[in-house]
């Protein structure tokens, strides 16, 4: 019998060839999956730069093609968010600087309203020529000069579907058994109007459909649009919710029907605005802090630690010197100009917040309050002038107060060493900017009696002697140092009607040689008639110096007192021995002097910088000037000559002729009048309305600010590229844009 060999595998062979096989599909497996992860988590990467650099070009343009930037700092650019707390209840979680409003530069024209067919009122539309009932505001090309329009850009983050909880099954940092369609924080844009235009009133409201909180107000037009609302993309923590009705014409453009949508409604309103400008899924714009090692969320008490992976903040600004204007101009020259100090500084960039501001004074004046008895009185008078202050001295501090209103402090760097609580508060700047916009009257002195009867300033000799006032203007950038005359007053009493200047009697026009007036204070007495007591008397009150070259018509502004009887600043009485005049500053309105049919009738009077003084024409000291030597003509003693500068208020009489004729004429405040003795002003009033200031030329004022001029975006995405890896791909850009359509 013959037997056949058969091709066959034997168990323990196939086992053995199955074995290996699986070897080498596993070697060959192992690296290809993990290359396909590299290479997914690569493209997440390269997705992530790209998409971020993409944002950032988008955010950078817009900045720099609107008319300005909100100020985000507080409420402003803060929103809360809700995510899963410890316990997994809903919590709430305040982040700043992840929501910006830009202010788009206006389009159209906004006058162009007509009534269109049917009886319906609206904008015309450029596009078609016809009325367009449903506009909310006027449509078509930019409108240059730019100025801001009726629309607002805002990014803000939030929720993919505000109507859902967070959910994040990639990291499951917040919700470990988190299952199901990933609902991640996301970028949104929206392009809306704070304010519309309802037809049926023919005005402006507010975009109820929008930016109205139904819980605080009944009506949205009370307190104006909720522009700061950190809930405003939350329905009132009912995750989980579903999009709630709204009253018919809510949404609809240019319809303002009678009643506020549901928070819900509102909401469904801003997603149907809003577009997203990130990605719908697997990119998440917060992180949790947490222990990379064991991945523990750090929670206070049951909220979670959240950082925003976008921050809209605006350009730091520390310590800049703010530039001072010219103090006096071509054509406006002034003698002893050296000490003239500029009453405008300007900084660099606008649109300020969180200012806190420094001005350090330089030179003290001469004339702070010694008596001739002290042991000055026969010093000479640059001794008296102290050296530059140093870093040590005490400067006026402006900051923001915990009411969240503004005043300026004494500050003495010598005792105090806090800035933000430390200091005695001198002027309140809120409120002179409340006053000064119609509220209250005297502006200037309520915000002196305001920041005295909180801290009772006026008994502190020092801060009273450094005392510096100046009003900053945040959006554009400058600071105001001098103020007006007519914004100092009495208070608690009736305001006089008219402008409140200050003014003096001319009397009578009446030559000395004819003057049948008796005699009048060379002080307190009408300008006619104590101007020919002057020259008439001469030869008993100074004989040793010429007649013709100081007796004078004059009025002394440091001694005017307004038509409530307050004090001048430049009054040396009040302690505020800063104070001076703002060259140029002065409106004087007088009798007409010139023969005609307007003789005596007001008229403004032209200032000179040369003497004689002509008719309807006045000659100003702004600053102190150097004295005649009074001792060698005989007028003076010596102790009494170094003297003059210093008040002194028992020396100091109506008809003390050295202190208010010969001294005045040399003194910041002192007007000189036509003084030619056949030329007597017509009878009427001399009226001087002016500015004053208290910088000195040498005076230095910095500020520390954020500025909204100059935008800084710092974005990070965090994309999460595939299930099975619970680590993102992260990628950070930073930008920043002027905003160049920036009016200040």
């Amino acid at each position: 019998m013959i037997k056949r060999r058969t091709n066959a595998f034997t168990l323990l062979e196939l086992i053995v060839v199955m074995a290996i096989s699986a070897i080498l599909l596993t070697i060959i497996a192992i690296p290809l999956v993990q290359g396909f992860n590299l290479t997914r988590a690569a493209q997440g990467f390269a997705d992530a730069q790209d998409k971020a650099r993409q944002v950032i070009s988008q955010i950078e343009i817009e900045v720099g093609n609107a008319a300005g930037v909100r100020s985000n700092t507080g409420d402003a650019g803060a929103l809360n968010l809700p995510v899963p707390g410890q316990n997994g209840a809903t919590e709430l979680v305040r982040l700043e600087a992840v929501k910006m409003d830009l202010y788009k530069i206006a389009e159209g024209d906004p006058s162009n309203f007509q009534l269109g067919p049917g009886g319906r009122r609206g904008f015309v539309n450029p596009d078609t020529g016809l009325v367009d009932p449903t506009l909310q505001g006027p449509k078509g090309d930019p409108n240059f000069p730019a100025a801001a329009g009726t629309t607002i850009v805002r990014y803000f983050i939030g929720l993919r579907d505000p109507f859902q909880p967070y959910n994040n099954p990639y990291d499951r940092l917040l919700a470990r058994n988190a299952t199901g369609r990933d609902n991640l924080f996301v970028l949104y844009r929206a392009e809306v109007r704070p304010y519309i235009y309802d037809t049926a009133t023919n005005r402006y409201v507010v975009n109820a459909n929008l930016f109205f909180d139904q819980d605080s107000d009944n009506d949205p037009n009370t307190r104006g649009a909720l522009l700061d609302d950190l809930n405003f993309f939350i329905d009132d923590g009912n995750m989980g919710g579903t999009y709630a009705a709204t009253p018919p014409g809510w949404g609809e453009p240019g319809i303002v029907p009678s009643g506020p949508p549901s928070k819900a409604g509102m909401i469904a309103n801003w997603v149907r605005a809003a577009k997203i400008v990130t990605e719908v899924s697997r990119y998440d714009m917060i992180v949790p802090v947490f222990d990379r090692r064991t991945r523990n969320v750090s929670y206070l008490g049951n909220v979670p630690q959240l950082i925003p992976l976008i921050r809209f903040q605006p350009t730091r600004v520390s310590a800049e010197p703010a530039q001072g204007r010219l103090a006096v101009r071509t054509g406006e020259e002034t003698f002893n100009a050296d000490k003239v100090g500029a009453d405008v500084f300007v900084t660099a960039y606008g649109a300020w917040s969180e200012l806190t501001m420094r001005s350090y004074p330089t030179v003290y004046p001469s004339s702070w309050g010694f008596n001739p008895g002290d042991s000055l009185a026969g010093t000479p008078r640059a001794s008296w002038i102290t050296n530059p202050l140093g870093t040590s001295a005490p400067y006026i501090l402006g900051r923001t107060r915990p009411d969240g209103g503004f005043s300026l402090y004494w500050f003495n760097p010598a005792v105090m060493s806090d800035e933000k609580t430390e200091g005695v508060e001198v002027f309140d700047v809120s409120l002179y900017q409340y006053a000064s916009a119609g509220n209250l009257a005297f502006p200037f002195t309520q915000a002196i009696v305001a920041a005295d009867n909180r801290s009772g300033f006026s008994a502190n000799a020092a801060a009273v002697r450094d005392f510096m006032a100046m009003v900053p203007n945040p959006q554009a950038g400058r600071v105001t140092a001098s103020f007006d005359i007519r914004e100092v007053g009495a208070l608690g009493g009736p305001v006089p009607p008219g402008d409140n200047s200050p003014a003096w009697a001319t009397g009578p026009a009446e030559t000395p040689d004819s003057n049948s007036a008796p005699a009048e204070d060379f002080f307190a007495g009408r300008i006619n008639q104590r101007f020919n007591r002057m020259w008439n008397d001469w030869a008993t009150l100074a004989p040793g110096i010429a007649r013709e070259q100081y007796a004078k018509r004059f009025v002394d502004l440091r001694f005017a007192t307004g038509p409530t009887g307050e004090r001048s600043p430049l009054d040396p009485r009040t302690g505020l021995g800063r104070a001076y005049i703002t060259p140029g500053s002065e409106i004087v309105i007088g009798p007409d002097q010139r023969p005609g049919a307007n003789y005596g009738l007001p008229v403004r009077y032209t200032r000179v910088v040369t003497r004689p003084v002509g008719p309807n024409q006045y000659f100003i000291n702004y600053v102190d000037q150097r004295d005649p030597d009074w001792v060698a003509a005989g007028v003076l003693t010596a102790a009494q000559a170094n003297a003059l500068d210093i008040y002194n208020p028992q020396s100091f009489q109506n008809t003390d002729f050295t202190w208010t004729v010969l001294a005045t004429q040399f003194r910041a405040g002192y007007l000189e009048l036509n003084s030619n003795k056949n030329e007597p002003i017509p009878d009427g009033n001399i009226s001087v309305a002016y500015r004053f200031q208290f910088t000195e030329p040498n005076d230095v004022v910095t500020a520390d600010y954020d500025s909204s001029e100059v935008m800084e975006i710092i974005l990070t995405i965090r994309n999460f590229p595939q299930t099975s890896n619970p680590e993102p791909q992260a990628i950070t850009v930073k930008g920043s844009a002027d905003v160049r359509n920036f009016i200040r």
